[in-house]
C-alpha cells in the first residue's frame, strides 16, 4: 500500500482503490457467503486507514464509508467482522 499510494499518488490513487473497495465486496457476494453458513469475515485495513499519514493521504479518502457499509451488509445478514489491524507504521 506505500508503494501503491506513493507510486500512483492521492488522485490516481484513490480512484483506484474507490474501484476496488466497491466491486470487490459486494451484497450479492455477502449474502451468497451466508447462504453457505459462514458467520464471520475478517476486513483487514491499515493503521493508516482512518488517521492516514504520509502517502496513504488523500489516497485512502472514502475508507470510512466503506468499512460502515461492510459493517452494516454483514449485520443485515447476521455476519460478525473481525476487523484486523493488518498494517501498523514502522512495522
Amino acid at each position: 500500500m506505500y508503494t501503491f499510494c506513493e507510486a500512483l499518488g492521492p488522485v490516481k490513487g484513490n480512484a483506484v482503490l474507490r474501484e476496488h473497495w466497491r466491486t470487490f465486496y459486494n451484497e450479492t457476494w455477502i449474502q451468497a457467503l451466508k447462504m453457505r453458513g459462514i458467520e464471520i469475515l475478517r476486513l483487514p485495513i491499515g493503521d493508516f486507514t482512518l488517521d492516514p499519514y504520509g502517502p496513504y493521504v488523500g489516497c485512502t479518502d472514502g475508507a470510512e464509508d466503506f468499512i460502515q457499509w461492510f459493517y452494516d451488509i454483514c449485520a443485515k445478514y447476521d455476519i460478525k467482522v473481525l476487523m484486523d489491524v493488518h498494517i501498523m507504521k514502522d512495522s
